[in-house]
């Protein structure tokens, strides 16, 4: 899909990125986190190689990034808060520190209250 693509971004420079459905807006975000691997070349996130990361590396690394699917990424048989604290848990904070994370982080999104709902529930 990609041919001699090249792409800077700058620390702290926030983008973007813009295009017709299957132009590969997904992909590329999926190839700079390691979600997927090229076919051939390399991709440099902080002069780092992406392709040669071991799972640990790319648990690390996708710390750094933020994206949203446009089909949701939550699991159908847990409700929101279920599916946010995953990753919480993973980072070792416990169950009240969890609470008010995901309470205050639903909160600044504008979904105070969704917490209890299942991703089926959820408007698009």
């Amino acid at each position: 899909m990609f041919d001699h693509l090249n792409l800077s971004i700058n620390d702290g420079e926030t983008i973007a990125i813009l295009g017709k459905s299957g132009t590969g807006k997904t992909v590329l975000l999926k190839h700079i986190v390691g979600l997927l691997k090229p076919d051939r070349g390399e991709i440099l996130v902080n002069g780092e190689d992406v392709t040669k990361m071991s799972r640990s590396m790319l648990f690390e690394l996708r710390k750094k990034f933020g994206f949203v699917f446009q089909a949701s990424a939550l699991f159908d048989s847990m409700t929101v808060f279920e599916n946010l604290a995953i990753a919480l848990r993973d980072r070792g904070f416990d169950d009240i520190s969890i609470k008010k994370r995901i309470d205050t982080a639903l909160e600044l999104v504008g979904l105070k209250g969704i917490e209890n709902l299942y991703p089926v529930e959820l408007s698009g």
